[in-house]
């Protein structure tokens, strides 16, 4: 074998052991598959009985399920969806904030559950699950 043959070889192992690594690493962040979403779990949000958001204003009238979403720690794949339209779907960086509203229904998809938080009608949620962790939550909106 050839001295440029072996290299040739060499290079292309390497490649494929930092691809591979790096595949592994941000695997993490794709969106989540069909077999992952058969484990998502759905719940109703729950009315606010102050009658106020999480920042204190007043909510509406109408039925509707707001959330507010945020992201810390390390980034995540995010993809929320209001009354079944993408709202926003990306990676999320660390210090991402933002409040989403569906009339009728809201759904958070991450990537990794450990580095988002959230509140939804002005209820806590902390956490939604462990570092890497895929899942979806959803909510509908409660008469009030």
């Amino acid at each position: 074998m050839s001295n440029t043959s072996k290299v040739v070889l060499v290079a292309l192992a390497l490649v494929l052991v930092v691809d591979g690594s790096l595949y592994y690493r941000y695997s993490r962040l794709l969106p989540p598959t069909a077999d992952s979403l058969a484990s998502a779990r759905s719940e109703p949000a729950s009315a606010n009985s102050s009658g106020k958001d999480a920042a204190g204003a007043e909510k509406t009238t109408e039925d509707s399920v707001r959330a507010t979403v945020r992201v810390s720690g390390s980034p995540s794949w995010l993809k929320i969806r209001t009354d079944g339209a993408v709202a926003y779907e990306r990676i999320a960086e660390p210090g991402f904030s933002r409040s989403f509203e569906g009339r009728d229904s809201l759904s958070i998809w991450t990537g990794n559950a450990g580095a988002v938080e959230a509140q939804v009608d002005g209820r806590d949620l902390g956490t939604l699950g462990a570092d890497g962790e895929v899942l979806t939550r959803e909510f509908a909106a409660q008469p009030e």
